[in-house]
């Protein structure tokens, strides 16, 4: 499976969703079939994956550059060695944008509430429309990444509800009418500066298990819907079913507020 994340406007968490993505697939799965590709000339994964391998505590995750070059028979032969490949890709219309769209089982396309990411949305699903002729087995879903927990942006998600109807992830199994967001918190940022993910943070806050939520739900989710149904189980008892056995009450407090899954 090829999951492509993607957005033409850059600085709407497409690095923070890929590495940790990979972080959850290399958990569940053997890390040496999850590969996670870096096609953006920022080189932010690839760089955060190389302070991480310095890092003999933690995890592996594979992680290698994305040439310019042959980029659509690269992809089909990492899809047959691997389970999972994760791809980064730029925020830009390039030939690399185009022919990752064209290759990938799943198009994520992470969003955040401003006018000036609805222009970038707008771009990247024509070119996701575009691709689908070429690819018509690729599913998409927009992620609400970066939220501010006020309750100004949250009322806000409703109206891109309104622009984007068939893109918003909607959980539809969810057991209330929340949508599956991903907040804008100090630990994403905090972690992945040093080669950590929230999962691996070692010193506790009250914030870091509502990062490590918020992602875990959201995956589950796609996997859900994209029919991935045993990855989104192992996604579920791995990550999910402990904070439903602890029963917290800040934790189940959250959980009510923005949707059990």
């Amino acid at each position: 499976m090829i999951i492509a994340i993607t957005n033409v406007k850059g600085g709407v968490g497409k690095s923070t969703l890929s590495i940790h993505f990979a972080y959850i697939f290399s958990s569940i799965l053997d890390y040496k079939r999850v590969l996670l590709l870096d096609a953006d000339k920022q080189a932010s994964v690839w760089t955060w994956s190389q302070i991480r391998a310095d890092n003999e505590s933690l995890s592996i995750i594979r992680c290698q550059p994305l040439g310019k070059q042959g980029v659509r028979p690269l992809l089909l032969r990492e899809r047959e060695d691997n389970d999972v490949v994760i791809v980064d890709v730029g925020g830009e219309d390039s030939t690399v944008t185009r022919a990752v769209a064209a290759t990938a089982d799943i198009v994520i396309i992470p969003s955040q509430i401003s006018s000036m990411d609805h222009s970038g949305n707008k771009v990247i699903i024509r070119l996701a429309e575009e691709a689908q002729s070429y690819n018509p087995d690729m599913q998409t879903c927009m992620v609400l990444n970066r939220i501010s927990t006020t309750t100004k942006e949250v009322d806000e998600i409703d109206e891109l509800k309104e622009l984007y109807p068939s893109w918003i992830l909607w959980p539809q199994h969810m057991k209330n009418n929340r949508y599956a967001v991903i907040h804008d918190r100090v630990a994403f940022r905090r972690t992945t500066l040093e080669g950590f993910t929230v999962f691996d943070q070692i010193e506790e806050s009250s914030t870091d298990w509502k990062a490590q939520y918020d992602i875990a739900k959201t995956l589950h989710g796609i996997m859900m819907i994209c029919e991935y149904n045993e990855l989104a189980s192992m996604i579920y008892d791995k990550f999910l079913q402990p904070f439903v056995l602890r029963q917290s009450k800040e934790e189940m407090k959250y959980i009510k507020r923005y949707g059990d899954m």
